[in-house]
C-alpha cells in the first residue's frame, strides 16, 4: 500500500520501502505503530548496512546500485519509483550485482507517449552513459543512449510511434558492454 504522504517520482525517487502501520519502539519501553518516511528509511538503512557488511571492499557506488538492482517490481511503485520496492534477501543474493535490472516504467504505454528507461548495474558505476539496444517483438530495433543520474544507475527515453507497446523487463549485457532489452507491441 503506497502511504498517502509518500513522495514519488519516476526519475527522482530511487526506491520504496515499506512505511505504513510500521510497528516501532517508542519511550518508556512501548510500542507504536506510525506510518510515513520515517519508517521506510530504516528499512532502506539497514539494507544499505547488510550490503556494506557482506562487501566491505565496495565504493559506496556499489552498494547503492545493488540495493536498487535487488528491487522488486510492484503495480503500486510503477511509474513512481526509478527501481522498486526494496527486498533485503534479494539485496544480499551476490548475483544481482553482475546481472543488473532494467526498469521500463510502468509497463503499458500508448501512441505519442515516451518511455523511461532506467538500467542499474553495479559493474557500471564509473561510465556516465550506456548504449541499450531495444529490440521489438516484429524485429525493429532502436539503438538508445542512456546518460548516467547517479553511479551505475542510467536514464533514458524513447517515444512510441505507433500503437500500445506492453513492456517486458528483460535485460542482457554482451561482452561490449551493449545493454539490450525487449518490449512486445501489443497491437
Amino acid at each position: 500500500q503506497l502511504a498517502s504522504v509518500s513522495d514519488y517520482g519516476s526519475g527522482t525517487v530511487h526506491v520504496g520501502a515499506p512505511g505504513v502501520n510500521i510497528l516501532s519502539t517508542t519511550p518508556g519501553n512501548t510500542y507504536s505503530v506510525y506510518s510515513g518516511t520515517s519508517m521506510a528509511t530504516p528499512h532502506v538503512t539497514g539494507i544499505l548496512a547488510l550490503i556494506r557488511s557482506q562487501h566491505p571492499d565496495w565504493s559506496h557506488q556499489q552498494v547503492i546500485a545493488q540495493l536498487m538492482a535487488s528491487t522488486d517490481s510492484i503495480v503500486s511503485l510503477e511509474g513512481r519509483t526509478i527501481a522498486g520496492r526494496v527486498n533485503a534477501a534479494s539485496a544480499l543474493d551476490d548475483a544481482i550485482a553482475s546481472r543488473g535490472q532494467i526498469s521500463l516504467g510502468r509497463g503499458n504505454y500508448s501512441v505519442g507517449e515516451s518511455v523511461t528507461v532506467h538500467v542499474v548495474d553495479g559493474d557500471l558505476t564509473t561510465l556516465e552513459s550506456a548504449e541499450v539496444i531495444i529490440d521489438s517483438s516484429d524485429g525493429d530495433s532502436l539503438t538508445l543512449q542512456l546518460l548516467a543520474i547517479s553511479p551505475g544507475v542510467f536514464e533514458g527515453t524513447f517515444p512510441t510511434d505507433d500503437g500500445t507497446i506492453e513492456l517486458s523487463g528483460s535485460l542482457s549485457i554482451t561482452s561490449g558492454g551493449t545493454i539490450s532489452a525487449t518490449y512486445l507491441d501489443a497491437n
